[in-house]
């Protein structure tokens, strides 16, 4: 951040994670250098910092939005133990009392396989629900999964969050027949994988495209502010 306020630029597009924007800001604040931060976490936008992160309660609420309407109304969490999972268990609790459904059992754990199954049948043993939010990537998912129910069972319905998007797991476990998740556009997102595969040989990460929208975005300024 100090090189690039030298160098003279005018905005800084990053950092991506939340522990790094205190750092950053501190550095740009007093150059008067507005920040483009890639975190998912809304709650570090501040004077001078813009947030463009896939925050996931935006993802949640609209996941759960569509649940009650294919008929969930008791809903349980496996939640991974420190700040994501809080902010997960927090987007379902609100989205699920808003229409009027409820949450019955949260679980936390520590990211780790072993973990994650002991939480999941520690839910299994309780029941008394119908849906289960997962708030991990797709391989912690399909563990857990796959402890809920087995390949040919329907409920209870299993649902995620973003960063789900795009992972070949989910769709090769049987579990995970039918699970849900809110995320971007995949046809707009391979428009992008696509023109990257041909100019750099490789498929992009997804969060790649917050980069390239960033760049948009501060072209597009750039451009209005000198007219």
């Amino acid at each position: 951040a100090s090189r690039a306020i030298a160098d003279g630029n005018a905005l800084i597009l990053g950092p991506l994670m939340r522990d790094d924007v205190a750092g950053v800001l501190a550095q740009a604040r007093p150059a008067q250098i507005p920040l483009i931060t890639f975190s998912n976490d809304a709650g570090v936008a501040a004077r001078d910092v813009f947030v463009m992160g896939q925050v996931p309660e935006q993802s949640l609420e609209r996941t759960v939005d569509f649940a009650v309407t294919q008929g969930a109304r008791r809903f349980a969490a496996l939640v991974p133990a420190g700040e994501y999972g809080v902010r997960a268990t927090a987007a379902l609790r609100i989205a699920a009392e808003r229409l009027g459904a409820s949450v019955v059992e949260v679980e936390t754990y520590d990211r780790g396989n072993s973990s994650i199954v002991s939480a999941a049948n520690r839910l299994d043993t309780r029941g008394g629900f119908d849906t289960v939010l997962i708030a991990d990537g797709a391989r912690l998912a399909v563990l857990a999964a796959n402890e809920l129910k087995d390949a040919g069972e329907v409920l209870p319905s299993i649902i995620g969050p973003e960063i789900w998007s795009g992972e070949t797991a989910l769709t090769t476990a049987g579990s995970m027949n039918g699970a849900w998740f809110s995320s971007v556009s995949d046809n707009r997102y391979r428009q992008f994988a696509t023109s990257y595969e041909n100019r750099f040989g490789a498929e992009p990460y997804r969060l790649a495209t917050l980069g390239y929208d960033a760049v948009l975005l501060a072209l597009r300024v750039a451009r209005d502010q000198r007219l």
